[in-house]
């Protein structure tokens, strides 16, 4: 019993995870919405703030990996040169 118990929960803390990632993903990937969209610096504050929950869970390379996708993205809508936001997200527009 104790070990059906303990699966149930091991179960339950993976689903959060993943669950909690797919949020952060789906924060990051608005935020450059926005930013594709015109609301350049909102876009930018939303999916900057993902770059805390990598930085605190030591995920270094999301952290230089989101850094660069959100510069690229912001510098590419800011001089209209669309072509340059970085392929996986040019998608979203």
């Amino acid at each position: 019993m104790l070990t059906l118990s303990e699966q149930i929960l091991s179960d339950a803390d993976q689903f959060i995870l993943d669950w909690t990632g797919e949020r952060i993903r789906l924060k990051f990937g608005k935020g450059l919405l926005m930013m594709m969209q015109g609301s350049v610096e909102e876009g930018y504050q939303l999916a900057h703030s993902v770059l805390t929950v990598y930085e605190i869970t030591d995920q270094k390379d999301k952290v230089k990996y989101s850094k660069e996708v959100i510069e690229k993205t912001r510098d590419a809508v800011l001089s209209g040169e669309t072509q340059k936001i970085p392929r996986t997200y040019s998608m979203l527009l």
